[in-house]
């Protein structure tokens, strides 16, 4: 089993030093050369089973919403609040690393140069940690307000004009995004699923979104059915009180 390999599977280096310790006695036993090739590609070829096997079994999984999901396991509603306060004390942790890496830079470089590209590198080095954490804690503040929230906000039939209202509410304003001005559109990471590049487009002047990443597209109502798993009616009446 050679480098790439090991990258195929990620992080296996303790697993990999058992693995190479074990063919080493195998050697040391009497196995011929094609005997341990053979087993190492038996092996291999096991590997690449188990993940096509998971894989399908991923596949094969139903697409849950999050509202199914609160609804599937009630008791996450007191868990929830829990791992948001373990996520930001694991986030302050990060952010009080980041910070004295910064400050040991600042004693130990001279040049301005050499301050830019350390501070660069920090920033790089743990910035895709920093992202996880935040990810995970603006996915659990959502799934605390679906779980909060009453089966229906309020009965009735609604107006036109409370529609339109309600169509009028700025995107930016309720998506909770930090969305950065592109040309005529306003883009950030998409709220409707994980991502690293930013592919969420609001078009201000019609008050619409496009992802280009889940290809999700449409109004602020539709926006907040999906971040919230309301109805229509429900998304609007929220809508209105904002």
């Amino acid at each position: 089993m050679d480098l790439i390999r090991c990258k195929r599977w990620g992080n296996i280096a303790p697993l990999w030093k058992r693995y190479h310790r074990w063919l080493h006695w195998l050697s040391y036993l009497g196995f011929s050369e094609s005997d341990i090739e053979k087993i190492e590609q038996e092996d291999e070829e096991e590997l690449i089973l188990i993940k096509d096997l998971e894989q399908n079994w991923k596949e094969s999984q139903p697409c849950l919403s999050d509202k199914e999901l609160i609804e599937i396991f009630p008791e996450a509603k007191t868990v929830i609040p829990v791992k948001i306060k373990e996520w930001k004390e694991e986030q302050v942790r990060l952010e009080e690393i980041v910070r004295n890496k910064i400050r040991l830079v600042k004693r130990r470089v001279k040049d301005d140069r050499s301050y830019w590209f350390w501070r660069e590198w920090i920033n790089f080095d743990e910035g895709e940690e920093w992202l996880r954490i935040k990810r995970a804690i603006e996915k659990l503040k959502k799934l605390d307000i679906i779980s909060k929230r009453k089966q229906s906000v309020s009965k009735g039939w609604l107006t036109t004009t409370q529609i339109e209202q309600a169509r009028a509410v700025p995107i930016e304003k309720v998506s909770d995004v930090q969305l950065k001005p592109v040309g005529k559109d306003l883009v950030g990471l998409c709220p409707l699923h994980e991502e690293k590049n930013p592919s969420f487009h609001v078009h201000p002047q019609a008050n619409k979104f496009y992802c280009f990443g889940c290809q999700e597209k449409g109004d602020v109502i539709t926006l907040i059915c999906h971040l919230y798993g309301y109805s229509f009616l429900e998304a609007v009446k929220w809508l209105l009180k904002q």
